[in-house]
C-alpha cells in the first residue's frame, strides 16, 4: 500500500469542487440559475481575493486558491453554455413545441439508431445528428443565436435528412422545437418536418474527414455483420451499423466501452505513435509533436463532440500512466484533465460516460498497482505451469488493469439498475489481444480507402477476424448462466456496491495480515456473491420516482396503470399478453389493484386479464355495458369468477375514486352514452374515462371511432386535458377535430412494433402534432411514465 501514500492528491479537491459547482449550474432552473451563478461567482471570487490579500501565506493556502479559481472558471463556462437553453429564446420555443424554420450546421455524422423493445422485438429506425443552431424563425419571432441541438427524423419519413450529409454542411429546414430535458448536452431537440435545403457546403478538410469516416464502412463491406460493425466501432466509434443483438451482448459482457470512443482508443493510437517513434529513434520532441497531431487528427475524424474530448483527455492520461508506470503525479494529471475538460465542455459534468471514464482511469492509477502486486504473489496455479515469469506477470497485469477499472466503475454501473456483469473481467482479458489490431487496422483502412480502395478493403478485411473474435466472446459470455448479477438500482444500489467493495478490501487486507491462503479469500467472495444472487430480481431502476401513470408496452394492445399509492394502482385494460402486463405491473411494484377497467371486450384489451389477476388483489372489475364479442366477454366473466372479483358494467356519468390526499385517483365515465351502429360497434362502445390523479387530468379514449368521438366532443365544451391516450392505437379512423378539442399536451399511443394494421397512421400523427402535442409511442419507447417534478409535467420512457 506504499504507492497510496506517495500519490500526489493536491489537485483532487479542485477537480471535485469544479465538478460539483458545474453540476449546480447545469441542474438549476431559471430564475434560480441566475442567483446560483451570481452567488458562486461572488463567493468564490471573494475567497480568492481574501486568500491572496492575506499575503503569500503557506502551501495549503495556495492550493485552496487553485481550487477556488478552477471552480470559478468552470462556473462561468457552465453558465455561458446554458444561456441558450435556460435564458434564451429556445426556452419558450421548446415549452410550446413551436414549428420553426431554422438554419443549422451539421456537426456529426447522420446516424441510424434502433433499439430493442422486448425480447427479440426491435423498435423503429430513426436518424439523428448533432448540429449547431444559428437562427430560428417562428411565430415567436426571428432570432439569431448559437446553440448545440440534436436533429431527429421520425421513422415515418427518413428522407428528410440525407444520411450522406458531411459534417460542416449548413442546411435550412422546418422543424418542431422540443425540450432537451433528457439530453442535457443539447439546448433543444429539433424534429424535422420538411426536407433539408442545403445552403452551405462543408470546408475541404471537413470533406476529407468525412471521406475517411465513410472509408471504414466501405472497407468492411462483405465481412460478417458483427465483425464489420465492430471494426467501425473500435476504429472511429461508429455504432450506426451495429446490430441490436450485438450491442446487448457487448453490454452484458462488459465490452460496450470498446465500441464507443473511449480513452482506450486514444491510448492505442498514441501508444502506436510512441512505439514507432522509439523504434525509429526519433527525438522526444518530434515524437511528442507527431503524437499530438495524431490525437488532433483522430478527434477530427471521430468528431470533436464532448464525449470525444473526454475520451481524448482520459486517453492521454492513460498513456502517461502506462509510460511512467503509474507515477505519483498521475492522479494530479487526471484531476487537471477533469478541470480542463469541464471548462471546454461543461455538459460533461452530467455525462455518464465522463463519470465512468474518470472512475476507470482513477482505478488504473490507484487500484491496479495494488492488484498487480497481489496477483503476482498469489497466482499459485500459474506458478505450477511451465511458463516464464514474464508471461505470468503479463497475465497478472492484464487482469489487474481490467479488475481495477471494473471495481471503480461498479458503483456507477450499479446505479443504472441493469445488474452487474459477472463476466466482464474474463471478457475484457480475452478480448484485449484483439483490440489493438482492430483499432489500428481499422484506422489504416479508413485512411487508405478514399485514396486506394483495394488497399482499404484489404486492411478492413484483415481487421475483421480480430473483431469476430471479440464478437464471439461477447455473445458466448453474455449467454452464459449467471452472466449478470441482479443488483438494486439508483442511489441504494450504488451505496451497496461501495459497501461491498469496501468489505472485500477489508477481507483481503485482513487475510493478508493473517496469512490466509488465496483460496479462503476466494471462497468468502463467492459466498458473498451467492448471497446477493439469492435476492429477488431488481426492477432495473424502474419506475421513476413520482410516477402518476404508466402506459405499459404490451405489444399491439392497450394497458395503462394509474398510481393510487405505494403498491396500488387503477388499471385500464390488460393488453393481449398475460406475461407482458404481469411484467409491467411487477416492474411498477403493483400488488393491489383497486379497480380494473376493461374498456371493451376485444382480445387486444382483455386477453391479458389472467396476468393482472395472478398473484394480486383486485377489488373490482368494471366493463363496457356491451358484451361483444360474446366469447371474449364470457372468458372475462370466467376469469373474474375464478378469482372472486366482483364484476359490473359502467356507463356515462358514473364516477368513483380510490385513495386519498395526494394519492387520490378520481374518475368520471364520459362514454358510452348510447350504442352506435356505425363502424365497429364494440369499439364505439368503449369506456372513455376522465381521470384526475397527481394534480393532472388524463383522457383515456379506448378504441372509440370517429362517430363516437364526434358524439363525445359534441356533448361537452372544449376541454383541457394534460394527457390523452389516443384512440385505437393511433389508427386513421379519427375525428379530425378531436385532437384540438382535448387540449392535450402529452399524447400516448399504445401500439405494437411492425403491426400489420399500419398503426399509428401518418395522418393521425400529423393531426396531433398540429396541436403541439408531444407524442410518445410504446413501440418506440417501451413503457411510458407520466411524472411530475415540482411544477413541471414530464415523460420518462423505459429506454
Amino acid at each position: 500500500m506504499d504507492h497510496l501514500r506517495s500519490l500526489d492528491l493536491r489537485l483532487v479537491p479542485a477537480a471535485l469542487a469544479s465538478w460539483l459547482a458545474c453540476l449546480v449550474v447545469l441542474l438549476a432552473r431559471p430564475p434560480a440559475v441566475l442567483l446560483l451563478v451570481g452567488a458562486l461567482v461572488v463567493g468564490l471570487g471573494g475567497l480568492v481575493w481574501l486568500l491572496f490579500a492575506a499575503g503569500r501565506g503557506g502551501h495549503r493556502r495556495r492550493w485552496v486558491a487553485v481550487t477556488c479559481v478552477s471552480s470559478l472558471v468552470v462556473v462561468i463556462s457552465a453558465f455561458i453554455s446554458v444561456l441558450p437553453e435556460r435564458l434564451g429564446p429556445l426556452v419558450e420555443a421548446s415549452a410550446t413545441r413551436v414549428i420553426a424554420v431554422v438554419e443549422v450546421t451539421i456537426e456529426g455524422p447522420v446516424e441510424r439508431r434502433q433499439s430493442r423493445v422486448h425480447g427479440s422485438r426491435l423498435g423503429p429506425v430513426t436518424w439523428q445528428t448533432r448540429a449547431r443552431l444559428h437562427s430560428l424563425d417562428s411565430r415567436l419571432g426571428r432570432f439569431d443565436l448559437e446553440a448545440p441541438v440534436l436533429m431527429v427524423v421520425d421513422p415515418d419519413d427518413t428522407t428528410l435528412l440525407d444520411p450522406g450529409f458531411a459534417p460542416g454542411t449548413r442546411v435550412r429546414v422546418q422543424v418542431r422545437v422540443q425540450s432537451a430535458e433528457f439530453t442535457p448536452q443539447f439546448a433543444a431537440v429539433l424534429r424535422a418536418e420538411s426536407a433539408a435545403e442545403v445552403i452551405g457546403e462543408p470546408s475541404w478538410w471537413q470533406r476529407v474527414v468525412h471521406s475517411v469516416r465513410m472509408g471504414v464502412r466501405a472497407s468492411v463491406a462483405g465481412t460478417p455483420v458483427d465483425a464489420g460493425a465492430l471494426v467501425a466501432g473500435l476504429a472511429i466509434g461508429d455504432e450506426s451499423t451495429q446490430p441490436v443483438e450485438l450491442g446487448e451482448a457487448m453490454r452484458v459482457s462488459g465490452l460496450s466501452h470498446l465500441t464507443a470512443v473511449s480513452g482506450g482508443n486514444i491510448a492505442i493510437v498514441l501508444g502506436v505513435v510512441i512505439i514507432i517513434g522509439r523504434l525509429l529513434a526519433v527525438p522526444v520532441l518530434i515524437r511528442t509533436t507527431v503524437g499530438a497531431l495524431a490525437l488532433v487528427g483522430y478527434v477530427l475524424v471521430v468528431g470533436p463532440e464532448p464525449s470525444v474530448l473526454r475520451a481524448a483527455g482520459m486517453g492521454a492520461v492513460t498513456v502517461i500512466i502506462l509510460i511512467t508506470g503509474g507515477s505519483r503525479r498521475g492522479v494530479s494529471a487526471l484531476a487537471a484533465t477533469v478541470v480542463a475538460l469541464l471548462i471546454l465542455a461543461p455538459v460533461l459534468a452530467v455525462s455518464l460516460g465522463f463519470a465512468l471514464s474518470v472512475a476507470a482511469t482513477a482505478g488504473l492509477l490507484v487500484v491496479s498497482p495494488y492488484l498487480r502486486l497481489l496477483l503476482r504473489r498469489h497466482l499459485e496455479l500459474l506458478g505450477r505451469i511451465k511458463v516464464s515469469q514474464r508471461v505470468r506477470d503479463s497475465i497478472a497485469d492484464a487482469i489487474a488493469l481490467t479488475m481495477a477499472a471494473q471495481i471503480t466503475t461498479a458503483p456507477i454501473l450499479a446505479s443504472l439498475g441493469q445488474g452487474l456483469s459477472m463476466v466482464a473481467v474474463p471478457a475484457n482479458v480475452l478480448a484485449a489481444p484483439a483490440v489493438p489490431p482492430v483499432t489500428v487496422l481499422g484506422l489504416m483502412a479508413a485512411v487508405a480507402h478514399p485514396i486506394l480502395p483495394p488497399l482499404g478493403e484489404f486492411l478492413g478485411h484483415l481487421a475483421a477476424p480480430f473483431a469476430a473474435w471479440i464478437a464471439w466472446w461477447a455473445h458466448t459470455l453474455a449467454d452464459a448462466p449467471g452472466a449478470t448479477l441482479a443488483w438494486p438500482g439508483g442511489a441504494s444500489g450504488a451505496s451497496l456496491a461501495v459497501l461491498a467493495l469496501l468489505g472485500g478490501f477489508v477481507v483481503i487486507t485482513f487475510g493478508r495480515r493473517h496469512r490466509w491462503p488465496l483460496r479462503t479469500i476466494t471462497v468468502l467472495a463467492l459466498a458473498g456473491v451467492a448471497l446477493v444472487m439469492m435476492r429477488p430480481p431488481d426492477r432495473a431502476g424502474w419506475p421513476p420516482p413520482g410516477w402518476i401513470a404508466v402506459a405499459c408496452d404490451v405489444g399491439q394492445g392497450d394497458a395503462l396503470a394509474v398510481s393510487a399509492g405505494p403498491g396500488r394502482a387503477v388499471v385500464v385494460d390488460a393488453g393481449p399478453d398475460p406475461e407482458a402486463i404481469d411484467r409491467c405491473l411487477n416492474d411498477l411494484g403493483v400488488d393491489t389493484i383497486d379497480v380494473l377497467v376493461l374498456t371493451h371486450f376485444h382480445a387486444d384489451h382483455v386477453e391479458g386479464v389472467p396476468g393482472v389477476l395472478e398473484g394480486r388483489q383486485v377489488d373490482r372489475l368494471l366493463t363496457s355495458p356491451l358484451r361483444e364479442p360474446a366469447e371474449q366477454a364470457e372468458r372475462v366473466e370466467s376469469w373474474a369468477a375464478s378469482a372472486q372479483v366482483p364484476m359490473s358494467s359502467t356507463r356515462t356519468g358514473d364516477t368513483g375514486q380510490v385513495g386519498d390526499g395526494e394519492e387520490l385517483v378520481a374518475w368520471r365515465v364520459l362514454w358510452p352514452s348510447r350504442v352506435i351502429w356505425e363502424g365497429s360497434v364494440p369499439n364505439n362502445s368503449s369506456i372513455v374515462l376522465d381521470i384526475r390523479a397527481g394534480g393532472i387530468r388524463l383522457l383515456l379514449l379506448g378504441d372509440v371511432e370517429p362517430a363516437a368521438q364526434a358524439a363525445l366532443r359534441g356533448s361537452r365544451g372544449a376541454e383541457a386535458f394534460d394527457v390523452v391516450k389516443i384512440a385505437h392505437h393511433g389508427s386513421r379512423y379519427q375525428d379530425p377535430r378531436l385532437a384540438s378539442w382535448t387540449g392535450g399536451r402529452i399524447a400516448l399511443i399504445s401500439v405494437g412494433a411492425d403491426n400489420e394494421y399500419g398503426h399509428p397512421a401518418p395522418e393521425t400523427l400529423t393531426a396531433w402534432r398540429a396541436v403541439a402535442a408531444g407524442i410518445w409511442r410504446t413501440d418506440q419507447s417501451g413503457d411510458i411514465a407520466i411524472v411530475r417534478r415540482e411544477d413541471a409535467l414530464g415523460v420518462v420512457t423505459r429506454r
